[in-house]
């Protein structure tokens, strides 16, 4: 369990931000039919990988 609270606290703008990824495309894919959500879902999963992968590179 420590390992994994330890993991949240690193991480906890990278879990937000696909948390809101996952959501917009939750919208998008049951019926709001607006392309702006869609982007937005994108917009957000890119930005959470390269929080991420920045979050990990800076380990080593």
């Amino acid at each position: 369990m420590k390992k994994f609270n330890e993991f949240c606290e690193k991480y906890e703008a990278s879990i937000w931000q696909l948390i809101a990824a996952i959501s917009f495309f939750l919208y998008y894919f049951l019926g709001a039919e607006k392309d702006e959500l869609f982007g937005a879902g994108v917009f957000w999963l890119i930005l959470a990988i390269i929080d991420f992968m920045q979050k990990k590179l800076r380990k080593k």
